[in-house]
């Protein structure tokens, strides 16, 4: 009777640490992956600083999209499969930028309805005559619109990472560069798009 009973105790051990170890393998993270298209040495580059960035930062709250391409000959997008480029390679504050960027249109995608329905109304009445196409903003008003949401939480989001001064000589850089009248906004009117998101839940915290 002993024996039966010490082997049926080892039995149930043995199945609750199986159980116990299916459950933890499946409650792990996806992890991040990175991918060269070209296999240059520029590429692999940007996947190192990449790496290291994200060894440095608590990205945790900011990695909507597991997936990453680098491709040297592509401007930076999202979607289908975050892309990014190697023109960043010297500084490592533009590169967490742009990837911030691009991982915070997944989130505003996820939450299209409420951006559509409401925050662009909203953005549209303190900013109604948006300026269009590169360098100021994009292709139709819909689209500047939604930059000015990513942009503000792109901007917010690396005054948390990296500091005001660091977060400030990005955005100046910024606004000479491209999406030059949604980042002037930014700068100037930060504190009004601020009420809009807190409003309507688009803040990531």
């Amino acid at each position: 009777m002993y024996m039966k009973s010490s082997f049926l105790k080892r039995v149930i051990i043995c199945i609750c640490c199986s159980l116990f170890m299916c459950v933890a393998a499946f409650s792990q993270p996806e992890p991040l992956t990175f991918r060269s298209k070209n296999n240059t040495a520029d590429e692999m580059r940007t996947i190192e600083l990449l790496k290291k960035l994200t060894k440095q930062y608590d990205l945790s709250k900011y990695l909507f999209t597991k997936k990453i391409v680098i491709d040297t000959d592509v401007i930076p997008h999202s979607h289908p499969e975050l892309t990014l480029n190697t023109r960043h390679n010297l500084d490592e504050d533009l590169l967490l930028s742009t990837f911030i960027h691009e991982q915070l249109h997944w989130f505003v995608m996820s939450k299209e309805k409420t951006t559509r329905d409401s925050v662009l109304h909203q953005l549209q009445r303190i900013f109604p005559d948006p300026r269009l196409k590169y360098p100021f903003g994009s292709e139709d008003a819909y689209n500047t619109y939604m930059h000015i949401v990513i942009c503000y939480l792109e901007i917010i989001t690396m005054r948390k990472l990296v500091g005001e001064l660091k977060a400030y000589q990005v955005l100046q850089f910024l606004m000479n560069d491209h999406y030059t009248w949604v980042y002037q906004h930014i700068h100037n009117r930060g504190f009004s798009i601020f009420r809009i998101l807190k409003a309507n839940g688009l803040l990531v915290e």
